[in-house]
């Protein structure tokens, strides 16, 4: 059986890997699976192919001098990397409300592999991040994801989409999503805040008191019951960040 592919497709198919490179190496579910490289590098190459076919990309747009393929090039980067920011401000609101709490409760010097971002995170940071990624595939977001790159191509063409391109929304798209974040963890942030001023007061009035081992031990108990009860109210707030990052997300592709 001879098989043959057109190299108008496989110059498209370059240009569409490398616009979902960042996604698959940089943002939080694509990328943060440890998978080989040569098997991460065919999966990429495999959906740009069924991407290519399936939307009747043209490389015709493409330019054919050095200057003007590199430059191209780079643009598909560019929009990747920031479909891709947009998904890392989104799960980074998560792991900013686990560090306040451990912070406030005293877990901060307990130190575990986040599976989310391969990186070493407090106990509570990597709980919510687990929670977040969860929470992800149960709205289907990644879904939506693949939805987001298949229409950014018609938005935002081969080799055309870079100077359409706006990066100013990330600014503000990260400062809500970590107001979200602290929002996420304020009842029991607020409450450990209380415990920290009553401990101070005790301090002045019995100074002979051990408060620092007294802080502690409340501090932790309070933090991890509250946390248990609050988690069940947490599932709006987590929506609404979702919510948002996907509403961002369409509008970069729109």
């Amino acid at each position: 059986m001879h098989i043959s592919i057109a190299a108008a497709t496989v110059v498209a198919t370059m240009f569409v890997s490398l616009r979902l490179a960042p996604l698959f190496l940089f943002a939080p579910v694509f990328g943060s699976v440890k998978l080989p490289g040569h098997f991460r590098a065919f999966t990429v190459l495999g959906i740009a192919y069924l991407l290519t076919v399936a939307l009747k990309l043209d490389a015709n747009a493409i330019p054919l001098d050095i200057v003007g393929f590199a430059s191209a090039a780079i643009g598909e980067l560019l929009i990747g990397a920031v479909i891709a920011a947009v998904m890392m401000i989104g799960f980074a609101a998560f792991s900013f409300a686990g560090r306040l709490l451990d912070l406030q409760i005293g877990f901060g010097i307990a130190s575990l592999l986040d599976l989310n971002t391969q990186a070493r995170m407090p106990l509570i940071g990597t709980a919510l991040s687990m929670m977040a990624v969860m929470m992800f595939y149960l709205t289907d977001g990644h879904h939506t994801v693949v939805r987001a790159i298949a229409i950014s191509f018609e938005k935002m063409p081969l080799a055309k989409g870079i100077a359409s391109l706006d990066f100013s929304f990330l600014i503000s798209f990260g400062s809500a999503l970590f107001s979200f974040g602290l929002i996420l963890v304020a009842p029991v942030i607020l409450v450990l805040f209380l415990i920290d001023v009553g401990i101070a007061v005790m301090s002045r009035t019995m100074p002979q008191m051990n408060v620092f081992v007294l802080a502690i031990s409340i501090k932790v108990f309070v933090g991890v019951l509250l946390l248990t009860f609050s988690i069940r109210y947490m599932s709006g707030i987590a929506g609404k960040i979702f919510e948002t990052m996907f509403r961002v997300l369409e509008s970069v592709v729109s």
